[in-house]
């Protein structure tokens, strides 16, 4: 199968059953800077329309550093605080996806990165739930992950882990899709 251009794909073992839907997203498009992920981790806050079990994760990325050996994986929270303007994640992730070595993800540009979730990561989601998908290292690499900070309109808020603590704020969007298994 030839990988379309800007795209890094995995196959998706949809398993026993499910379609796999669009739950929310930000597109690439909306890109207009980017925050260097050098501290553990940045997401975006969403809402959940639909019943459905996490399948997949994208965010837009360009490798910048990092020792081979490096992961990133991507994880789903529940949030406490003002979703759109101060939401945070909140407790242990709900599921976590499958590794991508570091070197997986191309240093020649942005790509939307695809973050599996498989198995009993397979975390279901509840319609009209809030939710925060993020991006986590496991190790010292370093990516450039897109953003929109000139004209954020999507119904959430970015969030970051740093010093032992999150924070939300809505002074950006990140670019990011969520499927689920519905």
């Amino acid at each position: 199968m030839k990988i379309p251009t800007g795209i890094l794909q995995q196959q998706v073992n949809l398993g026993a059953g499910g379609e796999e839907t669009l739950i929310d997203s930000y597109s690439e498009s909306k890109k207009n800077g980017y925050s260097q992920v050098n501290i553990p981790s940045y997401g975006q806050t969403f809402s959940c329309g639909i019943d459905a079990d996490i399948s997949k994760a994208k965010f837009y990325l360009e490798r910048v550093g990092g020792d081979e050996t490096d992961a990133w994986i991507a994880e789903l929270y529940a949030i406490t605080g003002n979703y759109g303007v101060w939401a945070y994640p909140v407790g242990s992730p709900l599921a976590v996806s499958d590794p991508i070595d570091n070197y997986d993800i191309p240093s020649s540009g942005y790509n939307l990165v695809d973050f599996l979730f498989t198995g009993a990561e397979q975390y279901s989601m509840v319609s009209g739930q809030k939710y925060a998908i993020v991006i986590t290292r496991n190790g010292s690499s370093v990516c450039n992950l897109a953003r929109d900070g000139l004209s954020p309109t999507h119904s959430g808020n970015y969030v970051y882990y740093e010093n032992g603590s999150w924070t939300g704020a809505s002074t950006r969007d990140y670019p990011f899709y969520v499927y689920g298994l519905v």
